[in-house]
């Protein structure tokens, strides 16, 4: 082989060069005010390089709005705090933004009782529509994002 050959590069796509470890990186983008979403990047390398966005609305106050927690949902068409979630989401309160739900029945001892099926289809509607992210305790909740106001509601 030539020198000049053998001092190039090894471009080859299975070699060793291409391979690299799995790189995962977590950006927060925001469309508008009331919509961030979080991006979530997974680089993967073998033979060839695949790449894979996840994207998630994460609901979120906007100016002039309070960060509402609801705490103790309850039953779908049947709990007083499932129909204050309703009106949340509707806007029927414009200075309220559920961003929070906080279930600590449904999301566990009572998950496969009575009104259990129906709240979790409405946690999984509700997360992927309005990017309401819900709670099995208040332990569990994010800390308060600075600059915004947020509220309990138990029901």
């Amino acid at each position: 082989p030539s020198t000049k050959h053998s001092k190039t590069k090894n471009k080859n796509p299975f070699s060793s060069s291409f391979f690299s470890p799995p790189q995962i990186s977590t950006q927060n983008l925001s469309c508008n005010s009331e919509q961030p979403l979080s991006i979530v990047d997974f680089y993967f390398s073998s033979f060839s390089l695949s790449l894979t966005t996840v994207l998630k609305m994460v609901a979120a106050a906007g100016d002039g709005q309070c960060e509402v927690v609801l705490v103790g949902c309850g039953a779908p068409k049947r709990g007083m705090g499932w129909y204050h979630a309703v009106q949340m989401i509707k806007g029927k309160c414009p200075s309220a933004k559920l961003c929070f739900i906080v279930e600590p029945w449904f999301m566990g001892a009572g998950k496969e009782g009575p009104g259990g099926p129906e709240f979790t289809e409405f946690q999984k509607e509700t997360e992927e529509k309005e990017g309401i992210q819900f709670f099995k305790s208040v332990a569990e909740l994010p800390p308060v994002a600075e600059g915004k106001k947020r509220l309990a509601l138990i029901s």
